[in-house]
């Protein structure tokens, strides 16, 4: 168990220390993810993870436009979700900036 914990304490380390990663494609289009390894993952003060380590991952498809698409995702324990492992939220928007800040729909 020790070497496990300090296993996570390195890769929680390096994910820390990394930046988010993002890349443009042809036609107007960008994607980028991000990787993130948490000591307990809570939603409204409870424990999701059964006060465990959670393993979260995000990965979101924009246009020039505005449109925007994310898929976010977090390892859970089996109490929360009647045997699901895993918790998966889908994303859809609009992003237009006016001025100095921006609106979401």
């Amino acid at each position: 168990m020790k070497k496990v914990m300090v296993l996570a304490c390195g890769v929680a380390g390096t994910c820390l220390a990394t930046a988010a990663l993002a890349e443009d494609l042809a036609g107007g289009f960008a994607i980028n993810g991000c990787g993130t390894i948490v000591s307990d993952y809570r939603f409204r003060g409870i424990s999701q993870s059964n006060k465990r380590i959670a393993v979260q991952g995000t990965l979101s498809l924009s246009h020039e436009s505005g449109v925007y698409a994310t898929v976010w995702g977090s390892s859970i324990d089996d109490y929360v979700a009647a045997g699901a492992v895993a918790e998966l939220d889908l994303i859809v928007g609009y992003l237009r900036p006016f001025g100095g800040t921006a609106i979401h729909a």
